[in-house]
């Protein structure tokens, strides 16, 4: 990655981070790209007014063939040494049990990474609080999951929340869930979620002006679902040289 592009990259992040994540949705509506959130994964108690962002790192888990067998092929630390600074590890699998908890968090946070977004639950929650690297996940867990769930791969494409995600693609996460920006996408995503913020900014406005109609806030509303000119199934030109 250039200098140009890096720069831009940490722009973006940026920005998006700042904003709430469904105004980055209706701008990947805008690009008919309309299933990136994902469902049933939400902050943990203590994190719920933080907001994150950045490149994805991710993990899966799969149900366990056999859960008599000794020998675990996969370590999750040793994926830790090797990651990007700054990355959203996001983890596929898991339902129901712990698969992590603030040992496993407090690793993740040493090794730079920004967040850990999980599909499946935690425990320890006020060790994970003290560790302070934010966690979203399906909610707290008390069952283990170590005879069920089994490591099988580190940064291959997962399904998060019912959201295909790619290594390398952009995840945003707040009070309200996490919203997935393919990597190809960020720089259309970028410029039109601009768009969706200054709309949101005239509603609110309007909302303190007793002089506007409901007809002048659906004008808006009609604005703001407007498709992107560029925009083919998901497909758009890309706005980076």
């Amino acid at each position: 990655m250039s200098n140009r592009e890096e720069f831009f990259e940490a722009e973006a992040i940026s920005y998006l981070t700042s904003i709430p994540t469904g105004y980055i949705s209706d701008a990947l509506g805008k690009i008919e790209l309309w299933f990136q959130t994902t469902v049933g994964i939400l902050p943990l108690r203590g994190f719920e007014d933080h907001k994150v962002g950045g490149p994805v790192a991710t993990v899966k888990f799969a149900p366990m063939r056999n859960a008599m067998a000794a020998s675990r092929k996969m370590n999750f630390f040793s994926f830790l040494a090797a990651l990007p600074p700054g990355s959203v590890i996001c983890v596929e699998g898991g339902a129901d049990t712990a698969v992590h908890g603030d040992n496993q968090t407090d690793m993740c946070k040493r090794a730079g990474a920004a967040a850990l977004i999980s599909e499946g639950g935690s425990r320890d929650l006020s060790g994970l609080r003290e560790v302070g690297l934010p966690v979203w996940a399906q909610g707290p867990a008390l069952r283990g999951g170590r005879t069920k769930w089994e490591l099988v791969s580190f940064n291959e494409v997962i399904n998060l929340g019912g959201v295909r995600v790619y290594p390398g693609d952009y995840i945003f996460a707040d009070e309200c869930g996490c919203v997935v920006v393919p990597k190809e996408h960020l720089a259309r995503v970028y410029e039109l979620t601009k768009q969706v913020d200054k709309i949101e900014a005239d509603l609110v406005a309007f909302r303190n002006d007793p002089n506007k109609t409901p007809e002048d806030v659906a004008a808006l509303y009609a604005k703001k679902s407007e498709k992107a000119k560029d925009a083919v199934g998901g497909l758009v030109k890309s706005t980076q040289s």
